[in-house]
């Protein structure tokens, strides 16, 4: 399990969270970690999905990674811990809160 330490005035995620995947775009999200998801896609193969990323792909990363976390129930955000000022520092956590 990965912490963060965050100031909730800041963020809108809980102090502690279960890291799922934290792919900076959706070209790094795991495969296996998302099987189930991407098969009801129609990305039956990692090579498929492979090769729509690298043929088709015109979308929104983050309209993908939100699709894939309301098919697991889980939750993600954008993390730009720069604010911008270092372009490629940003990434996605899709997560699950910690248990009370």
């Amino acid at each position: 399990m990965k912490q963060f330490k965050t100031r909730q005035e800041e963020h809108l995620i809980p102090t502690v969270i279960n890291v799922v995947d934290s792919p900076y775009s959706i070209y790094t999200v795991c495969y296996d970690t998302f099987k189930e998801f991407f098969v009801k896609e129609g990305y039956d193969t990692f090579e498929k999905w492979e090769n729509f990323l690298e043929n088709d792909y015109c979308d929104v990363d983050s309209d993908w990674i939100d699709d894939i976390a309301d098919f697991y129930n889980l939750i993600w955000t954008h993390v730009d811990p720069d604010d911008g000022a270092c372009k490629g520092n940003d990434y996605f956590l899709i997560y699950t809160r910690e248990q009370d």
